[in-house]
Protein backbone atom coordinates (compact mmCIF):
# COMPACT_ATOMS: atom_id res chain seq x y z
CA UNK A 1 0.00 0.00 0.00
CA UNK A 2 1.57 3.72 -0.97
CA UNK A 3 -0.08 6.63 0.93
CA UNK A 4 0.44 9.85 0.23
CA UNK A 5 0.20 13.45 2.37
CA UNK A 6 0.97 16.54 2.84
CA UNK A 7 1.11 19.38 5.82
CA UNK A 8 -1.39 21.98 5.09
CA UNK A 9 -2.16 25.47 6.14
CA UNK A 10 -3.18 27.23 3.11
CA UNK A 11 -3.29 26.61 -0.78
CA UNK A 12 -5.78 27.14 -2.66
CA UNK A 13 -3.94 28.34 -5.74
CA UNK A 14 -2.53 24.81 -6.35
CA UNK A 15 -4.60 22.22 -3.95
CA UNK A 16 -7.16 20.82 -6.40
CA UNK A 17 -4.72 20.21 -8.79
CA UNK A 18 -1.81 18.62 -6.22
CA UNK A 19 -4.69 16.20 -5.48
CA UNK A 20 -5.35 15.36 -8.93
CA UNK A 21 -1.61 14.21 -9.60
CA UNK A 22 -1.67 12.03 -6.96
CA UNK A 23 -5.03 10.53 -6.79
CA UNK A 24 -4.60 7.32 -9.17
CA UNK A 25 -0.91 7.23 -7.89
CA UNK A 26 -1.75 6.19 -4.40
CA UNK A 27 -4.00 4.14 -2.44
CA UNK A 28 -4.58 7.14 0.31
CA UNK A 29 -4.10 10.20 1.00
CA UNK A 30 -3.83 12.08 4.25
CA UNK A 31 -3.60 15.61 5.06
CA UNK A 32 -2.72 16.99 8.59
CA UNK A 33 -4.70 20.47 8.21
CA UNK A 34 -3.55 23.06 10.57
CA UNK A 35 -5.67 26.08 10.70
CA UNK A 36 -2.32 27.94 11.49
CA UNK A 37 1.45 28.41 10.06
CA UNK A 38 2.94 25.34 11.71
CA UNK A 39 6.75 26.25 9.88
CA UNK A 40 8.05 27.85 13.66
CA UNK A 41 6.84 31.57 12.62
CA UNK A 42 3.96 33.77 13.44
CA UNK A 43 2.73 36.48 11.16
CA UNK A 44 0.38 39.31 11.56
CA UNK A 45 -1.12 38.50 8.14
CA UNK A 46 -4.09 36.50 7.77
CA UNK A 47 -3.96 32.75 6.69
CA UNK A 48 -5.52 33.42 3.02
CA UNK A 49 -7.37 30.24 2.83
CA UNK A 50 -10.00 28.99 5.83
CA UNK A 51 -10.23 24.96 6.02
CA UNK A 52 -14.07 25.19 4.36
CA UNK A 53 -12.24 26.79 1.68
CA UNK A 54 -9.67 24.57 1.11
CA UNK A 55 -11.92 21.63 1.65
CA UNK A 56 -14.11 22.53 -1.28
CA UNK A 57 -10.94 22.49 -2.96
CA UNK A 58 -10.07 18.88 -2.00
CA UNK A 59 -13.99 17.70 -2.31
CA UNK A 60 -13.35 15.67 -5.55
CA UNK A 61 -11.19 13.61 -3.68
CA UNK A 62 -12.43 12.71 -0.20
CA UNK A 63 -13.21 9.54 -0.75
CA UNK A 64 -9.35 8.94 -0.57
CA UNK A 65 -8.33 11.49 2.01
CA UNK A 66 -8.07 11.36 5.37
CA UNK A 67 -8.63 14.56 6.97
CA UNK A 68 -6.81 15.16 10.15
CA UNK A 69 -6.75 18.89 12.02
CA UNK A 70 -4.22 19.00 14.52
CA UNK A 71 -2.59 22.18 16.54
CA UNK A 72 1.33 21.41 16.00
CA UNK A 73 4.08 23.72 17.65
CA UNK A 74 6.44 23.73 14.59
CA UNK A 75 7.45 21.78 11.45
CA UNK A 76 9.21 18.43 13.03
CA UNK A 77 5.92 17.82 14.82
CA UNK A 78 3.61 18.38 12.21
CA UNK A 79 5.46 16.22 9.76
CA UNK A 80 6.04 13.53 12.32
CA UNK A 81 2.13 13.36 12.85
CA UNK A 82 1.80 11.29 9.65
CA UNK A 83 3.79 7.96 10.73
CA UNK A 84 1.16 6.79 12.86
CA UNK A 85 -1.05 7.10 10.06
CA UNK A 86 1.02 4.85 7.57
CA UNK A 87 1.66 1.74 9.91
CA UNK A 88 -0.17 -0.18 7.57
CA UNK A 89 1.37 0.71 4.31
CA UNK A 90 4.59 -0.76 2.25
CA UNK A 91 5.63 3.35 1.37
CA UNK A 92 4.97 6.87 1.81
CA UNK A 93 5.34 9.88 -0.94
CA UNK A 94 4.90 13.40 1.00
CA UNK A 95 3.50 15.77 -1.63
CA UNK A 96 2.90 19.69 -0.77
CA UNK A 97 0.14 21.70 -2.00
CA UNK A 98 2.30 23.28 -4.46
CA UNK A 99 3.57 20.31 -5.36
CA UNK A 100 2.44 18.21 -9.01
CA UNK A 101 3.66 15.10 -9.88
CA UNK A 102 3.42 13.62 -13.28
CA UNK A 103 1.31 10.48 -14.16
CA UNK A 104 3.57 7.37 -13.24
CA UNK A 105 6.33 9.34 -11.01
CA UNK A 106 5.09 7.62 -8.08
CA UNK A 107 5.64 4.16 -9.65
CA UNK A 108 8.88 4.68 -11.13
CA UNK A 109 10.25 6.17 -8.05
CA UNK A 110 9.61 3.44 -5.99
CA UNK A 111 10.53 1.14 -9.00
CA UNK A 112 13.79 2.35 -8.87
CA UNK A 113 13.98 2.52 -5.15
CA UNK A 114 12.92 -1.00 -5.09
CA UNK A 115 15.92 -1.87 -6.66
CA UNK A 116 18.19 -0.70 -3.38
CA UNK A 117 18.10 -1.46 -0.14
CA UNK A 118 17.10 2.26 0.91
CA UNK A 119 15.21 3.68 3.18
CA UNK A 120 14.61 7.51 2.09
CA UNK A 121 14.64 8.99 -1.43
CA UNK A 122 15.54 11.93 -3.12
CA UNK A 123 13.27 12.66 -5.95
CA UNK A 124 14.02 15.53 -9.39
CA UNK A 125 12.21 18.87 -9.23
CA UNK A 126 12.24 21.67 -11.60
CA UNK A 127 10.52 25.14 -10.49
CA UNK A 128 8.44 27.12 -12.28
CA UNK A 129 9.18 30.59 -12.21
CA UNK A 130 5.89 33.50 -12.07
CA UNK A 131 4.22 31.91 -14.75
CA UNK A 132 4.19 28.75 -16.46
CA UNK A 133 6.53 30.10 -19.10
CA UNK A 134 9.63 29.94 -17.42
CA UNK A 135 12.09 27.75 -14.94
CA UNK A 136 14.66 27.48 -12.77
CA UNK A 137 16.52 24.30 -12.57
CA UNK A 138 18.80 22.75 -9.53
CA UNK A 139 20.89 19.62 -7.98
CA UNK A 140 18.10 20.19 -5.09
CA UNK A 141 16.27 16.63 -4.78
CA UNK A 142 13.84 17.00 -1.75
CA UNK A 143 13.15 13.82 0.05
CA UNK A 144 9.52 12.85 -0.84
CA UNK A 145 9.93 9.00 -1.19
CA UNK A 146 10.05 6.37 2.34
CA UNK A 147 10.16 2.76 2.30
CA UNK A 148 8.58 2.16 5.70
CA UNK A 149 9.22 -1.84 6.41
CA UNK A 150 12.40 -1.73 6.14
CA UNK A 151 15.82 -0.31 4.91
CA UNK A 152 18.22 1.80 5.54
CA UNK A 153 20.48 5.37 4.64
CA UNK A 154 18.84 7.48 1.88
CA UNK A 155 19.54 7.30 -2.42
CA UNK A 156 18.84 10.02 -5.33
CA UNK A 157 16.35 9.00 -7.90
CA UNK A 158 17.20 9.34 -11.02
CA UNK A 159 15.26 12.25 -13.43
CA UNK A 160 16.27 10.51 -16.52
CA UNK A 161 17.47 13.38 -18.14
CA UNK A 162 15.02 15.67 -17.36
CA UNK A 163 11.49 13.02 -18.08
CA UNK A 164 10.87 12.86 -14.41
CA UNK A 165 10.43 15.96 -12.30
CA UNK A 166 8.20 17.40 -9.87
CA UNK A 167 6.69 20.59 -10.75
CA UNK A 168 7.41 22.80 -7.81
CA UNK A 169 5.03 25.57 -8.26
CA UNK A 170 5.54 27.64 -5.16
CA UNK A 171 7.15 30.56 -7.03
CA UNK A 172 4.24 30.85 -9.63
CA UNK A 173 1.97 32.14 -7.59
CA UNK A 174 -0.21 35.40 -6.51
CA UNK A 175 1.74 37.76 -4.37
CA UNK A 176 -0.51 37.23 -1.16
CA UNK A 177 0.36 34.16 -1.22
CA UNK A 178 3.97 35.11 -1.59
CA UNK A 179 3.55 37.53 1.19
CA UNK A 180 2.10 34.83 3.87
CA UNK A 181 4.99 32.46 2.72
CA UNK A 182 7.99 34.83 3.12
CA UNK A 183 6.39 35.85 6.44
CA UNK A 184 5.96 32.34 7.62
CA UNK A 185 8.76 30.51 5.71
CA UNK A 186 10.45 27.87 7.66
CA UNK A 187 13.73 28.91 6.55
CA UNK A 188 12.77 32.40 7.52
CA UNK A 189 17.00 33.28 9.10
CA UNK A 190 18.20 32.64 6.40
CA UNK A 191 16.08 34.52 3.66
CA UNK A 192 18.16 37.04 1.70
CA UNK A 193 16.63 40.53 3.13
CA UNK A 194 16.89 42.24 -0.42
CA UNK A 195 15.19 38.92 -2.00
CA UNK A 196 11.37 40.18 -1.74
CA UNK A 197 11.28 43.70 -2.95
CA UNK A 198 14.46 43.38 -5.06
CA UNK A 199 13.64 40.37 -7.02
CA UNK A 200 10.18 39.68 -6.60
CA UNK A 201 8.89 42.49 -7.10
CA UNK A 202 11.53 44.10 -8.90
CA UNK A 203 13.09 43.54 -12.11
CA UNK A 204 15.81 41.43 -11.35
CA UNK A 205 16.65 38.45 -13.92
CA UNK A 206 19.72 36.88 -12.28
CA UNK A 207 20.66 35.53 -9.00
CA UNK A 208 17.20 34.30 -8.44
CA UNK A 209 16.64 32.31 -5.33
CA UNK A 210 15.72 33.10 -2.38
CA UNK A 211 18.20 31.98 0.14
CA UNK A 212 21.44 30.49 -1.80
CA UNK A 213 23.25 32.99 -3.74
CA UNK A 214 23.55 31.23 -7.05
CA UNK A 215 21.62 28.78 -7.09
CA UNK A 216 19.26 30.18 -9.77
CA UNK A 217 21.46 32.15 -12.25
CA UNK A 218 18.59 32.84 -14.19
CA UNK A 219 15.08 31.71 -15.18
CA UNK A 220 15.12 29.58 -18.71
CA UNK A 221 12.45 29.44 -20.90
CA UNK A 222 10.15 26.57 -20.10
CA UNK A 223 7.75 24.30 -22.53
CA UNK A 224 4.29 24.82 -20.98
CA UNK A 225 2.84 22.19 -23.23
CA UNK A 226 5.33 19.76 -21.57
CA UNK A 227 3.41 20.07 -18.16
CA UNK A 228 1.02 17.62 -16.59
CA UNK A 229 -2.29 17.94 -18.41
CA UNK A 230 -3.99 18.45 -15.16
CA UNK A 231 -1.74 21.74 -15.46
CA UNK A 232 -3.13 22.86 -18.89
CA UNK A 233 -6.67 23.25 -17.00
CA UNK A 234 -5.55 26.01 -14.52
CA UNK A 235 -6.43 29.53 -14.87
CA UNK A 236 -2.79 30.79 -14.83
CA UNK A 237 -1.94 28.32 -17.75
CA UNK A 238 -1.97 31.42 -20.72
CA UNK A 239 -1.23 34.43 -18.06
CA UNK A 240 2.35 35.71 -18.87
CA UNK A 241 3.25 36.63 -15.37
CA UNK A 242 0.99 35.94 -12.36
CA UNK A 243 0.79 38.39 -9.86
Amino acid sequence: MTTCWMILFYGRPYLKYSLASIYDQCDRIVILYSPKPSQGHGTPLSVPDTEDELKKEAEPFMDKIVWIKGDWNNEGEHTNAIWEHVEDCEWSYRVDYDEIVPAGFIQEMIRQAEQTENKFFQVPFVHLWKSFNKCCLDSQTPYRLTRLKRGEGDKILDSHDGKWRVVHCGYAIPDEYMRFKWSTHGHKPELRPDWFEHVWHGDAEENLHPVANGLWPKAQHFNKFSLPPVLRLHPYFNLSEIH
